[in-house]
């Protein structure tokens, strides 16, 4: 077959007014997406910003706020990475930012974890979690976990999570 070419490439920008899912738990939305993508060859690299997006549903209010995710894609050799960065408030439990940076990545198709990135999350309240990829094992992560002044680390096996990137 023949390379992808720049006619599968765009943006688009969704503005959302009050939009408003009913269902068991009514959900209301506001706020703003921009979805970019674009191919080069066998990659593909798709990112989804926006300066806030907010729902409401079951008596809680969730903001995303300067909020992207960045997913690059290599449909010849599987390589796939993950980078983010974003504020989620929460009405219920606080702040959180998240940063994914560098980019949570596996190499190619014979792993099923990243094997290199750091993921860090950090609260309002002054706790954060951190998580390191770069073992020199594809199938542990090394975590920092700061809590009331407290910190431990050790190492995780990725099976006993719930991530997957593949």
């Amino acid at each position: 077959g023949s390379a992808l070419t720049d006619e599968t490439s765009g943006t688009a920008t969704l503005n959302i007014n009050n939009l408003t899912v009913t269902g068991a738990e009514p959900v209301a939305m506001n706020g703003q997406t921009n979805v970019a993508t674009s191919v080069a060859g066998d990659q593909t690299t798709a990112t989804i910003s926006g300066p806030g997006l907010t729902m409401t549903t079951d008596g809680e209010t969730i903001t995303f706020a300067n909020y992207s995710m960045t997913v690059v894609d290599n449909e010849t050799n599987g390589a796939t990475s993950v980078a983010a960065s974003m504020t989620v408030q929460s009405s219920v439990d606080g702040t959180i930012t998240l940063d994914i940076s560098p980019a949570l990545s596996i190499p190619d198709d014979s792993y099923d974890y990243p094997t290199s990135g750091t993921l860090t999350m950090t609260h309002s309240d002054g706790s954060s979690l951190t998580i390191d990829a770069n073992t020199g094992n594809p199938e542990t992560f090394n975590y920092i976990i700061n809590e009331n002044g407290a910190t431990s680390s050790g190492t995780e096996n990725w099976i006993d999570t719930e991530l997957d990137l593949s």
